[in-house]
């Protein structure tokens, strides 16, 4: 959001103040206060961190070193973390002068927030700095293989929570829908094309350009400097879907062209197919450019780059289309009449029926349009009970993994949203009393 923002001024002057971090937070069943694995952990993750409170005892196994390493190397630096308390080192601290609490004293202190309801169930914090932040994605995936071999157990057993290890599953599911969903969907999308259409070269010339857009809009996130997100995701096969829709859309009229007028050459269709079909084009793909610019005015910075780079990617494709479709029309053999209409056999009787009935309630649309409005405006209720939510977890399956290591660590150690509240006082004046 944009710093003129009144809450994100309030939130630049808490962080020139004071240190905001990017904590996760890793627990699995036996992490108790001052157990050995614990403390072994916290042990594991000091070389790694910038800054050290405290070192927790324990010997560590000799593949320690070894894991070490492959952390820095996945980091990209020596010290990835800031770094890195325990439960553990929190109660000590807390037993120490000054505050020289008692042990119950201080487990009540820290229930809630590194100590769960039972007094001995706790958890590492640990810090994630800049660098480490920027390699999210496959680090807290080795972080929890690795504390998940110190501790003998499977990285799904050791739960870990917190806003970077959100970012990092949603940028994990990102890439992989990307890579899971795009190729079969943009072969799905083609063989629609060419069923549609049924011609190679139109088939091909719009399929070509669609994915032309999709590199186009890509290259454009890149070059304005903002990361790809869950939001910017949808882009690539939102400019591939409408692309193919135009392309069909502008084929259709050399179709109903050369069905119509068999005497005209594949080049005098095609000239008569663009002067029939490029005005309703430019209309309906203004219209489409009209709503996506209108993200512009969000003050979202995400949302506004998805609207201006959606809408210079539906008309450069529109554009493409325009210059390519031509020559793919003047190579595709016309249908002749009778095969366009569907005149034959007991499929082009049901066709017949079809469009005759079609064209009868065509003739007469305000019973469809008032109907539509009607039902338009009953659906429309449902408006005015959405509610605004972030809640990343929320976003994915209940069976998902982030889902139960959220439901684990919620019911075994606590609350998993920090806060922070900052207290001002206006200045001392010569009236004031300074102990009052």
């Amino acid at each position: 959001v944009p710093d003129s923002l009144p809450e994100k001024a309030e939130f630049n002057e808490f962080v020139r103040r004071f240190a905001v971090a990017d904590v996760v937070m890793l627990a699995w069943f036996g992490s108790d206060l001052e157990s050995e694995a614990l403390d072994q952990a916290a042990s594991l993750l000091q070389p790694l961190c910038e800054e050290s409170d405290s070192v927790a005892d324990g010997s560590l196994p000799p593949w320690s070193e070894d894991s070490v390493a492959q952390l820095r190397a996945i980091g990209g630096t020596k010290t990835p973390f800031r770094w890195v308390r325990s439960g553990s080192d929190m109660l000590r601290k807390m037993m120490k002068s000054p505050a020289s609490l008692s042990r119950g004293a201080a487990v009540a202190r820290l229930k809630g927030s590194v100590v769960g309801p039972d007094g001995a169930q706790s958890c590492l914090v640990l810090s994630i700095n800049e660098d480490g932040l920027k390699h999210r994605r496959t680090l807290l995936p080795e972080l929890r293989v690795v504390i998940g071999k110190l501790t003998d157990r499977s990285p799904s057993e050791v739960a870990m929570v917190g806003g970077p290890f959100e970012g990092a599953t949603v940028d994990d599911a990102s890439v992989r829908s990307i890579q899971t969903f795009s190729p079969p969907s943009a072969i799905l999308a083609a063989l629609l094309c060419l069923v549609c259409l049924r011609s190679i070269p139109m088939t091909a010339s719009i399929v070509a350009v669609a994915v032309i857009g999709e590199g186009l809009v890509l290259a454009a996130v890149y070059y304005t400097g903002t990361p790809m997100n869950a939001v910017l995701i949808v882009l690539p096969p939102l400019v591939f879907v409408l692309t193919v829709s135009s392309g069909i859309h502008l084929s259709n009229y050399y179709l109903d062209a050369s069905a119509e007028f068999p005497d005209l050459s594949r080049g005098g269709a095609a000239r008569r197919a663009l002067r029939a079909g490029v005005p309703p084009c430019l209309l309906a793909t203004g219209t489409t450019v009209v709503g996506l610019s209108s993200l512009m005015l969000v003050r979202l910075e995400p949302i506004r780059v998805f609207g201006g780079v959606a809408s210079l990617g539906v008309m450069t494709t529109l554009g493409l289309l325009f210059l390519i479709l031509p020559g793919a029309m003047v190579c595709t053999r016309p249908r002749s009449t009778s095969h366009r209409r569907g005149t034959s056999g007991e499929l082009g009787i049901i066709r017949s029926w079809f469009r005759l009935r079609m064209r009868s309630r065509l003739s007469r649309p305000w019973p469809l349009i008032i109907g539509f409005l009607m039902i338009a405006s009953g659906l429309a209720t449902g408006l005015f009970q959405l509610e605004t939510s972030v809640n990343v977890p929320r976003m994915f399956l209940p069976d998902s993994d982030i889902r139960q290591q959220y439901a684990w660590f919620e019911s075994n150690l606590g609350p998993t949203v920090t806060g922070d509240l900052t207290v001002t006082f206006p200045p001392l004046t010569e009236d004031d009393d300074p102990l009052k």
